[in-house]
């Protein structure tokens, strides 16, 4: 999704994509609710949800199960091309692959968690 303003996706299932399972490039005020993002452990490069250059983004109630590479949600946010206003919430993280691990690297953001999600370190 390019330069949608004021959208929702909701209630789908995105399955074994080939890239990434979402992108969203110079989008404001969207609801991403009630979506599954699967791909299986040994999938090649299959990444969840992608955002540049946006704002206004809310993300809940949703499961995001990736392969290889391990990347849930990428913000692909720099002081030029920022991501603003972005919400997570009920967000759950699997990772398909075998070694069962997850953690967040974060650049150019600030964040917090809240609920019973025990906020991870940003390194």
């Amino acid at each position: 999704m390019d330069f949608v303003n004021n959208g929702e996706v909701s209630g789908v299932t995105l399955l074994n994509s080939k890239f990434f399972h979402m992108n969203m490039y110079q989008c404001k005020d969207m609801l991403i609710k009630d979506v599954t993002v699967t791909a299986p452990g040994d999938s090649p490069n299959t990444d969840g949800i992608h955002m540049g250059d946006t704002s206004g983004i809310t993300i809940t109630n949703t499961v995001i199960g990736v392969g290889d590479d391990c990347i849930s949600i990428s913000l692909l946010c720099t002081a030029k091309i920022q991501c603003t206003g972005v919400t997570m919430d009920d967000v759950n993280v699997e990772y398909s692959g075998t070694n069962n691990k997850t953690m967040d690297i974060c650049t150019n953001t600030k964040g917090c968690t809240k609920g019973c999600l025990k906020e991870l370190a940003c390194f």
